[in-house]
């Protein structure tokens, strides 16, 4: 294997074909599942933008710490000494490039790339009803109709520009793109919101909220705070609203397929699709009035189980699923491991390579995310322990102090809508649960 090419789709939950979703139109995605593999229990650690990115590039885990420094969590503040994945491939001399989306921050571990570019999102929507004239952002969707690129279009054109070029070269590359929709605002070309109807949108799992769980489980509708045509509505969302907020989500979701499969045919058409490992994954999931909210920031799988497929001629089976439980800090040591290299010290995650070989009977039980709820008095911590079957969550205020506890039983309840720790018939499972959790993600990491 030569190259790398990593897509990373912003804000993308599990709600793809290649899921089991009934009623999206991925046929790109999809069609990579099939020529490759793919994971069915791959969680992030953290469910926003910088903190999962982070993780990604570094392979180190987030903590309540780092969250803390906010626009200050970045590679240039808190990695400074560190090797990125950037870095290390750019070390070894791989090509390495960058377009859209990669960090959170654009500017944020610039010297890791040989190229990087990055688009401005939207400011070319400004006067067409987008934004107020104080700046402000007037609307969560917008059905994009003048034919004009989208920036993550400029985007995708330019790798694949850029891939031509380098299939002339003699260095191997690794590149990352990252294409930025479904984030909201959700805007997609008209032939995209086309694909669906009221009637194909995605069911609203327990609309009504969570049963027994603590009310600071779910965050309030945060995403939509800056919006001005939502400002109004708090945590209680219209239907007529709501409806139209999923549909502009799943158009932006098959606008960002077809940005893969830009990609996909990019690589073909430079022939380097048979040299070429392909990594697709979401940085986190995002909820669409599910459990009665909107957006992320929770320990909900419907926020931290994300979309993870691999193809990797050579290795990966077409059409494989994986159920072992893998993070996506596992990413960094498996690109590092596919191509011989050694990752660093700092990697907190380990190569998922020997889960395309044989059974996954001594990998690692649990997977480990959290979230947390700041507060004048300091932040409450939410840690959850993400098993097969159960997703148990303890929060604790600064002292450390246990407020509350979840237990999820997902065999039962996949929504996670019933919190079920009092049940005395699952007394046995909390306890193996809570010693995974004071063992922590060290206590559980196997390798194969």
């Amino acid at each position: 294997m030569q190259n790398v090419l990593v897509i990373m789709v912003d804000d993308l939950r599990t709600e793809l074909g290649a899921y089991g979703s009934p009623v999206a139109i991925t046929p790109n995605m999809d069609r990579l599942a099939r020529e490759g593999a793919t994971f069915d229990n791959a969680y992030v650690s953290f469910a926003a933008c910088t903190p999962s990115r982070m993780s990604f590039l570094t392979g180190r885990r987030p903590t309540p710490a780092d969250l803390e420094l906010r626009d200050r969590y970045t590679v240039n503040s808190t990695f400074r000494d560190g090797v990125t994945l950037p870095d290390l491939f750019k070390a070894n001399n791989f090509t390495t490039a960058s377009f859209g989306k990669v960090y959170h921050y654009p500017e944020d571990d610039a010297d890791g790339w040989s190229t990087r570019i990055d688009t401005v999102e939207f400011d070319f929507l400004d006067g067409q009803g987008f934004r107020n004239e104080d700046g402000s952002q007037n609307t969560a969707t917008f059905r994009w109709k003048n034919g004009r690129p989208l920036p993550d279009e400029t985007n995708v054109a330019l790798a694949k520009q850029e891939l031509k070029s380098l299939a002339s070269e003699p260095t191997p590359f690794f590149m990352a793109v990252g294409i930025h929709r479904p984030h909201l605002p959700w805007i997609a070309p008209d032939s995209d919101w086309a694909k669906y109807s009221p009637a194909t949108l995605p069911r609203t799992v327990n609309p009504n909220g969570q049963n027994g769980a603590p009310g600071y489980a779910m965050p309030i509708n945060s995403e939509f705070s800056g919006i001005q045509d939502l400002k109004g509505y708090g945590n209680t969302i219209p239907p007529n609203v709501a409806q139209t907020l999923r549909w502009g989500y799943m158009a932006s979701v098959s606008f960002a397929d077809r940005m893969v499969g830009d990609l996909l045919d990019g690589l073909e058409e430079a022939g380097l699709d048979d040299n070429t490992a392909v990594i697709l994954w979401g940085d986190h999931g995002f909820r669409l009035g599910d459990n009665g909210r909107w957006g992320k920031w929770s320990v909900h799988s419907l926020d931290v189980r994300v979309p993870l497929i691999m193809r990797i001629p050579t290795v990966t089976t077409p059409g494989r699923r994986v159920r072992a439980m893998v993070e996506t800090v596992d990413i960094y040591p498996t690109l590092a491991r596919m191509m011989d290299l050694a990752p660093p010290d700092t990697v907190e995650g380990v190569s998922v390579l020997p889960l395309f070989e044989r059974a996954a009977a001594d990998w690692k039980r649990a997977a480990f995310s959290f979230t947390v709820r700041p507060r004048t008095t300091g932040a409450l911590v939410g840690e959850s322990v993400n098993a097969d079957r159960y997703r148990y969550t303890v929060w604790t205020d600064p002292a450390g102090n246990t407020l509350a506890r979840e237990l999820y039983d997902k065999e039962l309840d996949r929504d996670e809508s019933t919190n079920r720790i009092e049940d005395r018939d699952y007394a046995e499972v909390v306890g193996w649960l809570e010693t995974l959790r004071q063992r922590g993600w060290r206590g559980v990491q196997k390798g194969l």
